[in-house]
Parts: C-alpha cells; structure tokens; sequence
C-alpha cells in the first residue's frame, strides 16, 4: 500500500509544481505586456505629465507579485498534502468506483477499527491493478493534458510578450528610463516639477506673448514650441539662481503650442490661439425726424458726404459683427455716445445737436477693436427757423381799383417746407 501512496503523492506534486509554472509563466507575460505598453506610452509622452506613471506600474507589479507569491505557497502547501482530493480526481478521470481510492487513502493512514491489516493489504492490491503502470500523470490523463496545453500557450505568450517588451523599449529608447527600476521610477516622481505659465491664451495677429518657465534651482530649463502642423523646435533659456526664465515668442500668425523640460522631467502643455480678426456683418441708421415736421423716417447714408438733417432728428443705429463683442460707440470731437451691446449685435441712438462725423468703433470680446475701416456718419446740423410771412402784392404806395378789391399775394415759406 505504501508504493500506492507514494505514487499518489508525487502525482500530487507533480500537478502541482506544474500548476506552479503556468502561474508564474502567465504572471510573466503579463509583466512583460505591461512593460511593452508602458514604453509605447513614454515614447508617445505619456509620462511627461504623468511624473508618477512609472512608480504607480512597479507598485502595481509589487502588489501582483505578491498576490503571485501567495498563490504559489498555497499550491505547494497542497502538493505537500491533499491526498484525498488527489485520489479523488484518479477516480473521476480513469472512471473507477467513487470513494474506492479515497477509501484506500483513508485506511493507509491507519485501517479503522475492526479492520485486518491483511484485508486492507489485499484491496490496496487490488486497487494497485487497476491503476495504469509506472504511476505518475499517466493516472490524470486529461488533468495532464490541460496542463501542458496551459504551459505550452503560457510559455509562447511569455516568449511575444519578452519580444514586444524588447522591441517597446528600444523604440523608447531614453524616453522609457524611468521604467527600467523602481529607483529610477521614485526619482522621476521625487523629481520638482516644471511650471509653466503665459501671458495670453489668446492674441491677435502679429501679437506676442510671454513665456514664463520654473524648472526648480540648479536646473536649465528648455522650452519646447511648435506651430500646427509643424514639429518641435526647442529653445534653451538662461534660468536665474530659482530656475526661472522667461522667454518671448513674437509676431504669432497660427495658434502655437508650448511645453518645458528640465531633465526627464517636463511641464503641462499649454496652447496659444490667435483670434480671428472680427469684422462688421452688417450696419444700417435710421432718421426719425421730429414729429412737428410730419416726416416719415428715412434712411441716412453711411460713408458719404455731409447730409444735413433737422436739429433734433434722432438717428437708429443698429449692426452686427461676426464675433462677440464687449463694446460699441460712436466717436467724434463733441464726445461718445455709447451703444447696447447684445453678443455680436449692437443698437443705440443718436440725438442730432450740432454738426459732427461720428466713427463707428466696435471691440470685440476676444482680439481687440474690429479692424477698420468701420462706418462713419457726416451730419450737418440744419436748426429749424422761424417761419417767414410776406406780402409781396398788393406792394407800397398801391392805387386801389375803382371795384375796391385790389389783388393780394402771400408769401409764406419755411426752411423745412
């Protein structure tokens, strides 16, 4: 009985170091994998703004090798004991009679009560002939079969994943160097970080802006810029004692985008748009001429030669931009007269006083004043006279006719009609 046993038992830890090896193979690969992924992300610059990329993988990788570890000492704690449960597959797989191997089990750790030792030898014989030859895996065909299965699979993943992972980092090349330790992964997270800052997010054409970097003491900063569509050109600034310097980028045409770096370690990505230039969709002014003159409204010329209007006329300006805008008035030498503002339409009202060329200036919400040329109103000012009465007929030192009833002739003129 105790050969049985004993072949039953190195059948357990057979399966299990084998159970052992496909887990730490699987474990392997998936390392590997993430190693080969992880390169591909500091290639792409992943972790210039995730400084803590590379410690969080290794503590990830610290965390799954001792879950790893935990299950290997369960798998060697059963290979070292188990018998039962071992018995009871040999029976499930070569068919036998449940609980006859388990049964044998049990009496070869001491026959009950009752129970010769002759007959406990003579059913372990029996048993003995049952069981295929030579012992070993040939007593859990299918069980072994799953197995090597596994650990074939296992062992070509692990053989492309070492390959991927190679191939990653030699594409990466200095860009991975954070991953290759854990020390090297604390120290690019340990590492100060690059601050940088601009003047405007958004300028006008032609505009500058100011470029403001902190990379830390004793360390030179580089700024990286590049233009849509075009690649990175980089510029080394001349930092003081605190690692500050500031740089000015000049006469941007096309939105630009800039970053810092300071060693390995590098800044946020900012972006600087340029406005698009707004410019007057549409404008329109309107003559309400005083009531007392029973005129109906007009429209009054824009751009054009000076147009006398009454006194008190009130002229409707109302317009529009192709952008938001934050303010409009109307300009002369006499002063301003402020428009309503309502996203990119504008409207108001000027009251006619006095002769003037009032200039339409519009600015917009982003990018400064419209560009010109806007509209300008030329008014001439006409003040309302009194109305004048003649009578031109019958004239001085008239002789009347015999009929008494001599012609008379008014006259009577305004200058509005």
């Amino acid at each position: 009985m105790s050969g049985v046993l004993r072949d039953l038992a190195a059948v357990r830890r057979t399966l299990g170091l084998r159970g052992a090896l496909a887990l730490v193979l699987g474990a392997a690969a998936a390392f590997a994998l993430v190693a080969a992924g992880a390169a591909l992300a500091a290639r792409l610059g992943l972790f210039r703004w995730m400084a803590w990329g590379p410690l969080a993988l290794w503590v990830a990788a610290g965390l799954a090798g001792a879950l790893v570890a935990r299950s290997l000492r369960r798998i060697g704690a059963g290979a070292r004991g188990g018998l039962r449960e071992t018995a009871a597959l040999v029976e499930r797989e070569l068919a036998l009679r449940r609980g006859a191997f388990v049964g044998l089990v049990d009496v070869g750790q001491g026959p009950p009560a009752g129970t010769s030792a002759g007959l406990a030898g003579s059913a372990a014989r029996r048993m003995e002939a049952r069981l295929p030859p030579g012992g070993g895996l040939g007593w859990v065909p299918r069980s072994a079969g799953v197995l090597a299965r596994r650990l074939r699979a296992r062992g070509a993943l692990l053989a492309a994943a070492l390959l991927a992972a190679a191939i990653s980092f030699r594409v990466a090349g200095d860009a991975a160097a954070s991953l290759v330790s854990p020390l090297r992964a604390w120290r690019a997270a340990a590492a100060a970080r690059v601050q940088i800052a601009v003047s405007a997010r958004m300028v006008s054409p032609g505009g500058d802006v100011v470029v403001t970097v902190s990379a830390g003491a004793a360390r030179r900063p580089t700024l990286h810029v590049r233009a849509m569509g075009e690649p990175w050109r980089s510029i080394p600034l001349d930092a003081d004692e605190g690692g500050r310097a500031a740089h000015r980028l000049r006469d941007i045409r096309a939105p630009l985008f800039v970053y810092a770096s300071a060693g390995d370690v590098v800044s946020d990505t900012l972006r600087v748009g340029v406005a698009t230039p707004a410019f007057l969709t549409a404008f329109a002014v309107t003559a309400r001429y005083p009531v007392y003159l029973e005129r109906p409204d007009e429209a009054f010329p824009v751009d054009a030669e000076p147009v006398g209007v009454p006194v008190g006329t009130v002229l409707a300006v109302s317009g529009a931009a192709s952008a938001p805008l934050a303010g409009a008035t109307l300009a002369a030498q006499a002063g301003e007269v402020p428009l309503e503002v309502s996203g990119s339409s504008f409207a108001g009202e000027l009251v006619v006083r006095g002769s003037a060329r009032w200039h339409l200036a519009l600015a917009a919400r982003q990018g400064g004043a419209l560009a010109e040329p806007l509209p300008t109103l030329d008014v001439r000012a006409v003040p309302d006279s009194a109305p004048v009465v003649g009578v031109p007929v019958p004239g001085a030192d008239t002789t009347a006719p015999l009929d008494l009833k001599p012609a008379v002739v008014v006259d009577a003129r305004d200058d509005h009609g």
